[in-house]
């Protein structure tokens, strides 16, 4: 898969990253195997497909995908996710439910890939 990026890139390159469209042609920004432990800066919000696969991210929290209204697939394939947080408790306000800023972080997510974690 060939990445082009994109002319309004808003910074996202700034961290090695390279925005295009998925074959929907949905905005994606992939920043993949760069090593990342966390979401670099620079982000473009408004995308709604994000490919964060082969780098070093072990915690998967929810909080961290609060500025992202769109967002409809993540990619944290090939990480080491092994911790989630932001999660509502059990009987709780919390992801996917519109019960707060949790429920209405991932409302738009349809696929989420945490394969080889």
């Amino acid at each position: 898969m060939r990445l082009l990026p994109l002319p309004q890139d808003c910074g996202a390159q700034d961290s090695a990253c390279l925005r295009d469209r998925d074959p929907d042609h949905k905005p994606r920004t992939s920043c993949e195997g760069l090593g990342l432990s966390a979401l670099p800066a620079g982000l473009n919000h408004s995308d709604q497909v994000l490919v964060l696969a082969r780098n070093q991210i072990d915690t998967l929290d929810w909080t961290w995908y609060t500025v992202f209204q769109a967002l409809f697939e993540l990619d944290l394939s090939h990480n080491r996710v092994s911790t989630l947080r932001g999660w509502g408790k059990p009987g709780k306000p919390g992801m996917g439910d519109g019960g707060g800023p949790r429920g209405a972080v991932l409302v738009t997510l349809r696929k989420l890939h945490l394969k080889d974690n």
